[in-house]
């Protein structure tokens, strides 16, 4: 690959969740990221498949840009009580329309 073809972080462009175009969701750095039981980071609202009606279990992320550095492969660590971490993000989230 010649260096056009890489960003700043050694990733192809449209794979690098710093310089890639971003979602509103990703834009404003204040998107909602939950983290499952299971330690995979989903943006609130970003995908249907979170079927577990007892959250009880789940993290509330409030750092800000959470979701933006999951997405680049950067632990990100919920609220206490839950003090769950991940580095994994939905891919159905990533993909969707929000991520």
């Amino acid at each position: 690959m010649t260096t056009g073809e890489m960003c700043i972080h050694e990733m192809a462009i449209d794979t690098c969740g710093l310089c890639a175009p971003r979602s509103p969701a990703r834009r404003a750095g204040s998107a909602r990221v939950l983290i499952a039981p299971s330690r995979k980071a989903h943006l609130e609202g970003g995908c249907g498949h979170k079927d577990d009606p007892d959250m009880s279990g789940w993290g509330y992320v409030s750092t800000p840009d959470a979701w933006q550095a999951v997405c680049n492969g950067n632990a990100i660590h919920a609220d206490a009580p839950s003090r769950l971490v991940s580095t994994i993000p939905c891919k159905d989230c990533q993909n969707g329309p929000l991520g």
